[in-house]
């Protein structure tokens, strides 16, 4: 057993030399899942396949601070609902104004969500800050990046 965990962890720890960008590696051979974290969220990988030839699939992400934890579980283990719809995930470019009274205010990165007609579902990101300008008593600062929804 404590093998198998050893060579489970070494495959994570390898997966995230391979994929770049990769902060850390946790593994629980209990549940077959792997939990990663990425510097950003273009870099995380949506599946892969382990040395023992296991694919392992992206279940879920979570923005903390300015990491992505991404946690990824054995494709044999997750057992499709027959009566659920396959979801797709869709993502749109978003600016965005955002007025404030003082310089100080202006956050870094700003969290969006928007309900988008054309796809039925809510798009959901982080917007970084793209400039910050004063117009009369106002600083306006402009936010872009990329929201992500499910259809």
């Amino acid at each position: 057993m404590e093998s198998r965990k050893n060579l489970v962890i070494i495959s994570g720890l390898c997966i995230a030399l391979i994929f770049g960008n990769c902060l850390a590696v946790s593994a629980n051979t209990q549940s077959e899942k792997i939990a990663v974290e990425y510097a950003e969220y273009d870099d995380i990988q949506e599946s892969f396949q382990l040395e023992s030839g296991k694919v392992m699939v992206l279940t879920y992400v979570e923005k903390a601070g300015s990491i992505y934890q991404a946690v990824y579980q054995d494709a044999c283990i997750i057992e499709e609902d027959p009566g659920v719809t396959p979801q797709s995930e869709v993502s749109i470019e978003k600016t965005l104004v955002k007025p404030y009274s003082s310089f100080d205010e202006i956050e870094e990165t700003l969290y969006y969500e928007e309900y988008i007609d054309d796809f039925g579902t809510w798009m959901k990101g982080y917007l970084s800050l793209e400039k910050a300008e004063k117009v009369g008593s106002f600083w306006y600062a402009t936010y872009s990046g990329t929201l992500v929804g499910s259809i």
